[in-house]
């Protein structure tokens, strides 16, 4: 354990009084820690423990970063407990890390919206592991409204979380957002969201319930890069600000119905389309196996 210059951790640092910028790397317990100028990354782990803690900060500097591969293969961690000041894990970080069921962040909802993932095993989640926050097992969030988008992969595998509410301030919902949350119920949209990423909510299979907090004609707007994109996709029952939407009338601003908008919608019976809709998108009402269609014709 100690200091050293190199990566491989082979040449052990002698002097404490070098002159000038160096990287030096670290290993205190199993964790290799990189030193920068004004940061700190994890970039290795060599050890066999079942629970592992990253801190905030080492040696006086912040830990920012995980690197790509830090605990690739280490298939005896149970548990990872990350300070809030990581800002990005790289790729494959917890790749096959197969028995890590505990992931405790020492953080926000906020600050944990706000990392960037490289992937689906850059977050530590990716196996199923159930997400603590400061302690306290995470099921129904209600992001900030300091929040402006849900990054790719920020809550990819989660399969405690049953509900969440997004403020008006997101605009967009990353790929693989809530990917294969498999324990999430309802999900509250507001109308500043104009596009879903791919594979949003693919594999939330218990997924009945999605509010949105808007109108038909910001729905029709949304675009959805697929449809497992669409929250909508496992047969979930639409509303509209609390209400069940049954029956729509499009409203004749809407000129377009785009891609995979009501992908089996469950709840829809009737809808009816005005002459100033010009396309209908792939899959707009794919599975919605109770729906009278009528269509406005121009007189």
């Amino acid at each position: 354990m100690g200091w050293y210059t190199d990566a491989n951790l082979t040449i052990k640092l002698e002097n404490d009084s070098l002159l000038g910028d160096i990287t030096l790397y670290a290993k205190w317990g199993s964790v290799v820690y990189t030193e920068y100028s004004t940061y700190v990354a994890v970039t290795g782990y060599g050890g066999t423990d079942t629970t592992v803690v990253i801190p905030s900060s080492f040696n006086g500097k912040p830990v920012t970063s995980i690197g790509d591969y830090a605990f690739y293969w280490c298939s005896s961690l149970t548990s990872v407990t990350i300070g809030n000041s990581v800002t990005s894990i790289g790729g494959y970080a917890f790749d096959n890390c197969d028995n890590l069921t505990s992931v405790n962040y020492l953080g926000t909802i906020e600050n944990w919206c706000n990392i960037s993932f490289s992937g689906y095993y850059a977050n530590p989640l990716c196996h199923g592991a159930k997400l603590y926050l400061n302690g306290e097992l995470v099921t129904e969030i209600v992001i900030p409204s300091t929040v402006t988008e849900i990054k790719d992969y920020a809550f990819t595998y989660c399969s405690n979380l049953t509900s969440i509410t997004i403020p008006d301030s997101v605009t967009s919902i990353g790929n693989y957002a809530f990917y294969n949350c498999d324990s999430l119920t309802s999900v509250t949209i507001p109308d500043s969201v104009t596009s879903i990423g791919e594979d949003a909510f693919f594999s939330c299979n218990s997924l009945t319930s999605v509010n949105y907090l808007g109108t038909i004609e910001s729905w029709c707007n949304i675009s959805f890069s697929h449809f497992y994109a669409n929250p909508l996709y496992y047969g979930a029952k639409l509303y509209l600000n609390g209400e069940l939407v049954t029956e729509i009338v499009i409203p004749s601003t809407v000129t377009e119905i785009k891609d995979s908008a009501f992908y089996n919608c469950s709840s829809l019976t009737s809808v009816t389309i005005p002459d100033s809709v010009t396309s209908i998108g792939d899959y707009a009402f794919y599975g919605c196996d109770s729906l009278t269609i009528y269509c406005e014709v121009e007189s």
